[in-house]
């Protein structure tokens, strides 16, 4: 992609750059229109001659549909001839439409080629070009040189590009007419750098396809050939047809801006049935008014790429710092907003008044002035300069992103950031938001899980590292008759968990029973059946029969009490007859083990 440098204007003309035309730009170009001439001569039945009776009316039809379709660059191609063009070429250049001067060559293999030369060039120049390459005469004369020999000598003698016309048809199509060996050379030549074709590569066969689009081996070219839409036009209602125009972006109306389209056509050519990439708002200009280094500078800018060249020191920064400054833009870090702060109180002055000019095609176009005097707050003005004191700056140029050189290194070292900076270019609906947050989210569980999994299985890694030694282990224990001991052991460790728990439940039993054997106990008060208490009642006598009950019941029931504090002890004391020897024998077989574990030599095991 080329680019142009920014260039120091007058004030004058800084108040008109909205509507200058600088930079490269996208043209509608239609570069195969055939004069009344070509017609009249070659083709005498053409209906186009009946509807216009003269040059005057074919030219003047001719303009005012290319002016209809917003066609601003055309050439005029007649048959090795270039006289013919003179009067479309005046009538179209009085409105203001450029014009490619130029002829369609047809070589000694019968090849037809568009050789287009820049707007200002002299018609008889190029009429001493003809000349020296044409043999015969007619509708077609003949070029004395082959197809490489013409492509040459376009690109190297005469420094203009060349274009392979129609290249399908059967009168003059390159891949139609020529045998395959030769059109493989003369297709991989690289001098030879577009084609023009009546529709788009996609809709061709899939053989015509594959050599176009630079996949067929053996037509591989080392830079892939320009396709560009050209028919021949011979009535002002053929520019409408699909095929007759196309989109060429050019930084200079000349053969060296169409070489460097054709250099680029990714991002410079647009087939007529493509669309052209969307207006965006841009700078146009950039003021300083005030004393320092940048005293009274204006600059403009192009719509496009602007590229500022210059030694360290010379300001480019700056000019980028004093932009960002006047919209009010945050820095990526405190450390640059300081390195930025710094720089620009030492260049721009107390009091320096800097203005950006905008265009802004949202919703509708409008220019703005954006002040800030050096020290002050930014202030957004209308094309006149009057005030809008409800607008900012993020309202005239939203979502702007600017990058000193600090930045971009920061952010080539930040992979975070460059995945930010990369995601402004995605445009998102709510709900594709709302996925992303989503997926975020899962993708912070799915990392917590798979940290949980890895350190999960670095520990069973550390255990598997142990299982040959384990391994060893146990068959050394095997032959020291250790898993007799240890299985006995296990035995041992049940029976003394199993006595553990009667042991427990005896205290338990024991701890319900404590204190009921004492002799002022009573298993139910008899306290409101004493005789002062019932000696009113009328049947004082029923109530004495159940006192003399209970006692008896309370008496008997110390009686039982005792007997169960007995049972309980007995049992007690039988069970710890019973399992004396359990202890022992456990102890014993803890030195039977420990000993076979000191034999083998593994110190103190805890088991």
């Amino acid at each position: 992609m080329s680019s142009e440098l920014a260039t120091i204007i007058s004030k004058e003309t800084l108040q008109a750059a909205p509507n200058s035309k600088n930079g490269a730009q996208f043209y509608k170009c239609a570069l195969q229109i055939n004069p009344y001439q070509y017609l009249t001569d070659y083709k005498s039945n053409h209906p186009t001659l009946q509807e216009f009776q003269s040059e005057n009316e074919y030219n003047q039809a001719m303009v005012r549909k290319l002016l209809e379709e917003g066609i601003s660059v055309i050439a005029i191609t007649d048959h090795y001839r270039i006289q013919t063009a003179k009067s479309l070429k005046e009538e179209a250049e009085k409105h203001g439409i450029i014009v490619f001067p130029g002829f369609e060559a047809r070589c000694k293999n019968t090849v037809h080629y568009l050789c287009l030369f820049s707007p200002n060039t002299d018609l008889s120049e190029i009429e001493k070009k003809i000349n020296h390459l044409t043999e015969g005469s007619g509708e077609s004369p003949r070029s004395n040189l082959d197809s490489n020999q013409l492509i040459d000598k376009c690109a190297k003698d005469w420094g203009i590009p060349i274009i392979a016309a129609h290249i399908l048809s059967s009168v003059g199509g390159m891949l139609a007419v020529l045998p395959s060996e030769w059109c493989m050379d003369v297709w991989r030549n690289p001098n030879l750098l577009a084609c023009s074709l009546a529709q788009a590569p996609s809709d061709l066969d899939d053989s015509s396809k594959q050599i176009i689009l630079n996949k067929n081996n053996e037509y591989k070219r080392i830079r892939a050939i320009s396709v560009i839409n050209a028919i021949d036009v011979c009535h002002p209602d053929d520019l409408t047809s699909t095929g007759a125009t196309c989109w060429i972006k050019m930084s200079s109306l000349s053969t060296e801006g169409l070489r460097q389209a054709f250099l680029d056509p990714e991002s410079r050519i647009r087939l007529s049935e493509e669309t052209l990439p969307k207006n965006k708002s841009e700078i146009l200009s950039l003021s300083f008014d005030g004393e320092g280094f940048f005293r009274n500078l204006e600059i403009e800018l192009n719509s496009g790429l602007n590229v500022l060249i210059g030694g360290r020191g010379s300001g480019k920064s700056t000019i980028i710092e004093a932009i960002r400054y006047v919209l009010g833009l945050d820095y990526y870090s405190d450390m640059v907003e300081k390195i930025a702060s710094d720089l620009m109180k030492n260049v721009i002055s107390q009091g320096t008044k800097i203005t950006v000019k905008i265009k802004s095609h949202k919703p509708t176009e409008k220019v703005y002035l954006i002040e800030r005097t050096f020290g002050n707050n930014p202030v957004v003005k209308n094309e006149n300069g009057q005030i809008l004191s409800d607008l900012r700056p993020s309202d005239v140029v939203p979502k702007i992103d600017l990058f000193g050189q600090h930045e971009i290194a920061e952010i080539a070292r930040d992979s975070n950031k460059l995945t930010k900076l990369l995601d402004r270019f995605v445009e998102k609906t709510d709900q594709e938001l709302s996925e992303r947050q989503e997926i975020l989210e899962e993708l912070k569980d799915t990392r917590k899980q798979l940290l949980g999994a890895q350190e999960e299985y670095e520990g069973l890694e550390e255990k598997l590292a142990m299982l040959p030694k384990y391994k060893e282990q146990i068959k050394r224990y095997k032959d020291a008759g250790l898993d007799e001991c240890l299985n006995q052991q296990q035995s041992i460790s049940e029976e003394n968990t199993t006595l553990t728990s009667l042991k427990e439940e005896i205290a338990v039993l024991a701890e319900s029973h404590e204190g009921l054997d004492e002799d002022g106990y009573d298993l139910i008060e008899a306290e409101l059946l004493e005789d002062d208490a019932i000696a009113k009642f009328p049947s004082k006598e029923r109530f004495q029969n159940i006192k003399k009950k209970i006692d008896a019941a309370n008496i008997e029931f110390r009686k039982q009490h005792k007997e169960i504090i007995k049972t309980i002890s007995t049992l007690d004391s039988f069970i710890a007859v019973e399992t004396s020897g359990i202890e022992e024998a456990q102890e014993e077989l803890n030195k039977t083990i420990r000993g076979k574990f000191e034999e083998l030599g593994e110190g103190e095991i805890d088991y």
